[in-house]
C-alpha cells in the first residue's frame, strides 16, 4: 500500500529547496536542462555584496551567456527568476541547458 499523504508532506518538508531542485531535470523537444536554486536569505555577506553588485545568480547567467556566445561548450542559461525585496535579491533560480558529460570551472580552465 502507498504512502499517506501526511506521510508524503513529512518527507516533502525535510527536503531543502536547493537540494530538491539541483535534482530536477527538464526535457523539452528532446533538450534538457537542468535547475540550480540561490538562497540569500542566510548569508548576510551576499546579502550585503547585491547591495553593490548583482546575484551570484545574474552573475553565474551573464557568464554562462557571455561564454556560450564565445563558442566556448558550458551549458546556456535558458531563464533566471530572481524573488527581490527592493534591489536585494533573495533566492533566484537559475534553468540552464543540461550538457553531459559536464567539465568543471576547475576543469575548464585546466
Amino acid at each position: 500500500m502507498g504512502k499517506s499523504k501526511k506521510e508524503i508532506e513529512k518527507e516533502l518538508s525535510g527536503i531543502k529547496k536547493r537540494k530538491f531542485l539541483n535534482n530536477i531535470k527538464i526535457e523539452i523537444s528532446g533538450q534538457r536542462f537542468r535547475v540550480k536554486y540561490y538562497s540569500y536569505r542566510h548569508r548576510f555577506f551576499h546579502l550585503l555584496e547585491n547591495l553593490a553588485y548583482q546575484s551570484e545568480a545574474m552573475r553565474n547567467f551573464n557568464t554562462l551567456l557571455y561564454l556560450a556566445e564565445k563558442g566556448i561548450g558550458v551549458p546556456r542559461p535558458l531563464v533566471l527568476a530572481e524573488e527581490c525585496r527592493g534591489k536585494i535579491a533573495l533566492e533566484s533560480v537559475l534553468i540552464m541547458e543540461d550538457i553531459e558529460p559536464a567539465l568543471s570551472y576547475r576543469q575548464m580552465l585546466e
